[in-house]
């Protein structure tokens, strides 16, 4: 990041994922762009959406990897479906992305078993 002067806006966090999520959630942190490309399992996508979906700020991006996996697929297409998102592909459809048109960042309650989506 440094290599192309992107410090000042992207701050990489050499966490695992949900702990990641965790620090975000607790700071109110808004991203401007979410990507997520990580365990490629149903769940594991499910989880990751679960996560990193309510962040994206209103009008914000979010996007990831791998498409074409089942797994991916099959989540993803559930999320476009429940907020009626038009999604976007690029690269044969390995990469997609969505813009968050309607709703604002929703951050994390005290109470973490009934998240969001």
């Amino acid at each position: 990041m440094k290599l192309k002067g992107l410090n000042n806006i992207v701050y990489p966090l050499r966490l695992p994922s949900s702990d990641a999520a965790q620090i975000l959630h607790c700071y109110r942190i808004q991203a401007d762009v979410a990507i997520i490309n990580a365990d490629h399992g149903y769940n594991a996508v499910v989880r990751d959406i679960q996560m990193y979906y309510p962040l994206v700020r209103k009008e914000g991006i979010f996007m990831g990897y791998n498409f074409t996996l089942k797994g991916v697929n099959q989540a993803v297409k559930e999320l476009v479906e429940k907020k009626n998102h038009l999604i976007q592909f690029w690269d044969f459809y390995e990469y997609f992305f969505m813009l968050k048109e309607y709703e604002n960042a929703n951050f994390f309650n005290k109470r973490t078993e009934n998240l969001f989506i």
